[in-house]
């Protein structure tokens, strides 16, 4: 059916069981369809987990139950995010969070280059802001779904709290690496977390790293793609973004300045996305291809 349809169906269903009087009567509709989730409810939800040796049937109004009287907010922003989107979570093989529309834009490219074995799988990605990202560390855990966490440093100086060079920082303001992996705050603690730190059971959290024989760690994608791509970048003229950015620039000066740079393209991050795309040779920044990397592994 049509997505629209579909809504109408489901629909049409609690509303014509609703119009009995005196009905004791459940309909059951086995589905994978993330737009009838989307017009259901929590309470309405069996959620089949079939990743271990015996299936298990989850009901997600117990969840509701124990995570409202816990987060009140939380679940309220679940659920007002889960009627306003996709929920192919629920159907998917593998789960990637990302931040926002560059990493978005960029994700099937980065798939391509660094794991293309997720490419015969299906994979839910989900793109929600720093700050709210956490919020689904629960309902995570409960689906059981593997799931790779892409996210930034965001650096930030302890006395101003305001943002910097990595190598200039003391913390982090991210809140998904401060309260939920790997619970560090300072960026010490971070750059030398191992891979056993950032996973917890079958979620992984992916954050900037220093490149390969490169000392500097980017506080953003944007910083990381360009110290992880300096070379390339120094003589690039494709595109409507870089060449400007990167005009008469060597690649020791690109690197020295790589914050700078990024700063510039905090207005322009779309242009920035679509630039890769015409770039030949880039390649992925590591904590990406880490993450991904970890990801395939079944």
């Amino acid at each position: 059916m049509h997505p629209q349809m579909q809504y109408v169906f489901i629909k049409n269903i609690r509303d014509f069981v609703r119009s009995k009087l005196n009905w004791d009567v459940q309909i059951l509709i086995t589905t994978h369809s993330s737009h009838i989730i989307a017009e259901s409810n929590f309470d309405s939800i069996r959620y089949f987990d079939n990743s271990e040796l015996f299936l298990k049937v989850k009901n997600l109004s117990e969840f509701r139950l124990i995570e409202g009287a816990s987060d009140p907010t939380g679940i309220s922003f679940l659920k007002q995010y889960l009627s306003l989107s996709r929920c192919d979570m629920f159907f998917a093989d593998k789960i990637i969070m990302i931040e926002g529309t560059v990493e978005r834009l960029l994700l099937p490219l980065f798939i391509k280059k660094a794991a293309p074995a997720l490419l015969s799988k299906y994979i839910s990605i989900i793109e929600v802001g720093g700050a709210y990202a956490h919020i689904f560390k629960d309902l995570l855990c409960f689906l059981n779904i593997k799931t790779l966490i892409i996210t930034d440093l965001d650096s930030i100086d302890k006395s101003t709290k305001k943002s910097c060079k990595v190598s200039e920082g003391h913390k982090t303001s991210n809140a998904v690496l401060k309260e939920w992996i790997p619970a560090m705050e300072m960026l010490n603690d971070l750059q030398n977390c191992s891979d056993e730190g950032k996973t917890k059971g079958k979620i992984r959290v992916a954050y900037q790293v220093a490149e390969i024989n490169r000392i500097t760690c980017g506080r953003s994608f944007e910083e990381a793609f360009i110290l992880r791509n300096s070379k390339i970048l120094e003589c690039c003229t494709n595109g409507k973004l870089i060449p400007l950015l990167f005009k008469n620039t060597g690649e020791q000066e690109i690197v020295e300045n790589s914050y700078e740079i990024s700063s510039k393209i905090s207005e322009r991050k779309t242009d920035f996305a679509f630039d890769i795309m015409v770039l030949d040779r880039w390649e992925v920044p590591r904590y990406i291809s880490e993450g991904l990397q970890w990801l395939t592994e079944d």
